[in-house]
């Protein structure tokens, strides 16, 4: 059941999601479209489409269900489909894309659905509980990950993202731009840093060679929009409020109504073939029972959610090796100034920049089963000499943005300001129980968050190749100078934060973000039932119920380091061909590289 995070107290300013552990809020109770101003206009509360009729049934109104539900009304001109969100309407819009005051909601709306497991010391990054969920606040960094960095992925689904158009499709749908796109602010700032980590990276342990600038750029997510203005970060919330008004005969989005329960039914032994023993029939709701008649179900509402609802659902028919195999990434984070007389040229005006390093680290013995981990680096950095006039302009730039305050610290007159986000490789191992998992006990979700020596190891070294490319990179003065460089520390309730000549110590995070791979997919030997076997199929349907999908990270067989939106929205669009197959049109599909 909804559940937010647990206190009163507010996020000290500097203190980002990853910190929001330690200062969680208090209950606000989702309600119903009828009962909100603006959802009223928009959604439908499930009293109002109770007699209907739908094709799909969409479980979570953020990216991934905004993918499928948008890709299913292009393929089928008769589709009819509902998309039911736990949350309220919040936003209209990607934070970044509203005013600077909006800001600190994306340390404070957030709620943590689930308990930890005794002994468990880590926890999942928390949850956005609002139509759009954590897409609302996200950083938009849309990496497409090579075959290489997605170890155990089937072949036949590599296939199909390679050549079916879906990793294009992904893009076009997120709005994909690469920063020179993004106007006059990346026109100084980014080609010298590129230029600098072009020459420097290589003299750092564990940074992956560098062969072209194309290795330090990614897209992001920051052009959904047709405005000649040409900026835009991605929400799932506008694209779902226009498909539900263009398509408003077959298209409806139900707010406040949390799905708590799948009933089913066991299906008569001659009518079960090759797909599964089991049909789901009814939900159980927030806002009353739902008959599912003859819809497919798909879950696109996380990770850790899905996976507790289907455990708590199906205890007697899920295999046993459901929850286990959580992985995802292990972060750390901080930000820190260099002098500005050591960068050249860049102009009296605000300049940005924004790369992603890539690195691997060898783990110990060289065996079969795992030779090393991928990390990669969000290195963002700002040339900002009149920050009273330019912060609220950085604030919408720059990708990974958490306080104002810090904001406008960031850069001066006299310094260049970098924000250092580091994220590595989590694996768990399916069919492990003593590692990492979500479990449904007793009426609550459980996480046991259990990171390995190699978990460790990697953010150590994670970490000292971050302070490196700092000192080594990012500061281009003389060796007896680096005191100047500076770090920022966060404050704490009735302290702001400040600039130190030390790293922050709390720039590890015993936090796992982007987390995935629960449901993994994959193809089942015939009458196989050990704890190891794939949960999903290759079409992300799970293997026992017939009328059940799963959209989104849960199930990745593996993480990389790499950001995993852009590979979930793929997979939804691919999903969504599944289930409505599009029309074939001038030898390619048809809306191939539509948005």
């Amino acid at each position: 059941m909804y559940e937010p995070a647990r206190s009163r107290s507010r996020t000290p300013k500097g203190m980002s999601q990853l910190d929001a552990s330690t200062a969680p809020r208090p209950l606000v109770k989702p309600h119903r479209a009828n009962e909100d101003p603006v959802a009223a206009h928009y959604c439908k509360t499930l009293d109002e489409i109770q007699a209907n009729h739908y094709d799909v049934v969409i479980v979570g109104g953020g990216a991934v269900g905004s993918a499928i539900s948008h890709r299913l009304l292009q393929n089928d001109p008769k589709v009819r489909v509902l998309v039911l969100e736990k949350g309220s309407f919040l936003l209209p819009e990607h934070v970044q894309n509203l005013h600077p005051q909006y800001q600190r909601l994306m340390a404070e709306a957030i709620a943590k659905p689930w308990d930890l497991a005794p002994g468990t010391t880590f926890d999942l990054a928390p949850q956005i509980p609002y139509l759009g969920g954590r897409a609302l606040f996200w950083s938009t960094w849309i990496p497409q990950p090579k075959r290489e960095q997605m170890a155990k992925w089937p072949e036949k689904v590599l296939d199909d993202l390679d050549h079916g158009g879906y990793w294009q499709q992904a893009k076009d749908f997120l709005g994909a731009a690469l920063p020179k796109e993004m106007g006059p602010a990346f026109t100084k700032f980014q080609p010298e840093l590129i230029a600098r980590l072009r020459n420097g990276l290589g003299h750092i342990p564990n940074f992956l060679p560098v062969e072209n600038d194309g290795d330090l750029i990614v897209p992001l997510a920051s052009r959904d929009t047709e405005s000649e203005l040409k900026y835009r970060k991605f929400s799932p919330v506008p694209r779902l409020l226009q498909d539900a008004t263009d398509h408003a005969d077959r298209m409806h989005i139900v707010t406040g109504c949390e799905v708590r329960e799948i009933r089913h039914r066991r299906q008569a032994r001659h009518d079960q073939g090759p797909k599964g023993p089991c049909q789901a029939t009814e939900l159980v709701t927030a806002q009353g029972n739902l008959p599912l008649r003859s819809a497919r179900l798909v879950l696109a509402n996380g990770v850790v959610e899905p996976t507790g609802l289907l455990q708590r659902s199906f205890a007697q028919i899920l295999p046993k090796g459901a929850g286990t195999n959580l992985g995802g990434h292990v972060a750390s984070w901080f930000s820190v100034q260099v002098p500005r007389a050591g960068w050249k040229d860049l102009g009296d005006t605000l300049q940005v920049g924004c790369t992603y390093l890539r690195g691997r680290v060898h783990t110990g013995e060289r065996t079969e089963k795992e030779e090393h981990r991928d990390f990669h680096i969000h290195l963002m950095g700002a040339s900002n000499p009149h920050p009273e006039s330019a912060v609220e302009d950085l604030y919408r730039l720059i990708p990974d943005s958490f306080d104002q305050e810090f904001l406008a610290e960031l850069s001066d007159e006299d310094n260049i300001g970098f924000l250092v986000h580091c994220l590595g490789e989590w694996r768990s191992t399916p069919g492990d129980q003593a590692g990492s998992t979500v479990r449904f006990k007793d009426g609550k979700t459980l996480l046991g968050l259990k990171p390995s020596e190699r978990d460790l190891a990697l953010r150590k070294a994670m970490d000292e190749a971050a302070r490196k490319l700092v000192e080594e990179v990012l500061f281009a003065g003389k060796a007896q100078d680096k005191d100047k460089i500076r770090y920022w520390n966060p404050g704490e309730p009735g302290k702001p934060g400040e600039w130190q000549k030390e790293l922050p110590a709390g720039r590890l995070k015993d936090v796992l973000v982007h987390e995935s791979g629960t449901l993994w997919m994959g193809e089942r030997p015939n009458d196989s039932t050990t704890g190891a076997d794939p949960i999903t199929d290759l079409n992300c349907r799970l293997h026992e119920v017939d009328n059940v999908y799963v959209g989104g990270a849960a199930t990745f067989p593996t993480s990389g380091s790499w950001n995993p939106t852009l590979t979930a929205v793929a997979l939804g669009r691919r999903l969504a061909d599944h289930l409505a197959p599009p029309k074939k049109e001038e030898g390619r599909t048809h809306g191939e590289h539509s948005r």
